[in-house]
């Protein structure tokens, strides 16, 4: 028995059975030997299946913030709208062509939960081309696609909504209350989740508490404990004090979600919109 794909002699308890093309470009299958099985078959980034074959390799690709930031867009599930969306270069990591894929969805997973940038198997694409068909309509976008073009893409449910300047996460513009302070609604700006890290870094000891302090003449720096302890007792204690001055903002306690908030922490601030600009 030989391997369909390097020619090399194979025995059947070594083979692998797998996709292949022919020399005609149609798909087929046939055995092959391990080394080429790995090579053929792809891992789906979101659902971690490891053995999804090419006809099983959807348009859609798992953006991490490292990628994203290459071609400044938030980290998030993406449609492919033209090839090649990757620029490889000799030395150094790749970029992402911003206008070679579509934002669909903001990651269902804070970003630290994914390993790495890639595409996404068609199972675990379903959801996303339902999303993509209502904000975006059945209009094919192979040759790309600009802004204006992709605003105009979004359906009335849509409309309504805008796009986290911080994390991409889709929300709903609201009426500022010049009452309230500190957090108030706005037409433009950031999600429950970011506002809340945007707040906490404002305030001086809970940013050091976190991310450290630097070295301030002979005092030495202290190391930060990472956003993690917000999920210990210490976060505990930070959480009741949230509450009550959120009781004086346009801001629910209910809409933040504190894993999103710590998985999240490590994602860049938009130029001029940084903690401690309000």
């Amino acid at each position: 028995m030989k391997c369909h794909e390097c020619g090399e002699k194979i025995h059947p308890e070594e083979s692998s059975y797998a996709e292949v093309t022919t020399k005609k470009g149609k798909p087929v299958w046939a055995d092959v030997c391990h080394d080429c099985y790995y090579d053929i078959v792809s891992t789906c980034q979101l659902c971690g299946a490891d053995d999804v074959m090419p006809s099983d390799v959807s348009r859609f690709i798992l953006v991490k913030h490292e990628l994203g930031r290459t071609a400044d867009r938030p980290p998030g599930i993406y449609e492919i709208v033209r090839y090649p969306f990757l620029s490889i270069p000799l030395v150094g990591s790749g970029s992402m062509g911003a206008s070679d894929v579509l934002f669909i969805d903001r990651l269902p997973k804070p970003d630290l939960h994914y390993d790495i940038s890639g595409h996404i198997c068609n199972e675990c694409a379903k959801p996303y081309r339902k999303i993509r068909r209502a904000a975006y309509g059945r209009k094919k976008m192979d040759r790309g696609w600009n802004r204006t073009e992709w605003a105009l893409q979004w359906q009335d449910e849509f409309k309504a909504g805008v796009h986290c300047l911080r994390c991409g996460r889709l929300c709903r513009p609201g009426t500022p209350d010049p009452k309230a302070r500190a957090i108030r609604q706005a037409s433009s700006g950031f999600c429950p989740n970011c506002m809340i890290t945007k707040f906490l870094l404002s305030i001086e000891p809970i940013r050091d508490l976190i991310e450290g302090t630097p070295a301030r003449g002979p005092r030495l720096a202290i190391p930060g404990k990472g956003p993690e302890i917000l999920f210990g007792p210490e976060g505990v204690h930070v959480k009741k004090q949230v509450a009550v001055i959120l009781t004086h903002t346009q801001m629910r306690e209910s809409e933040i979600d504190w894993i999103e908030v710590v998985g999240n922490w490590g994602l860049p601030w938009p130029k001029g919109r940084e903690p401690g600009n309000f």
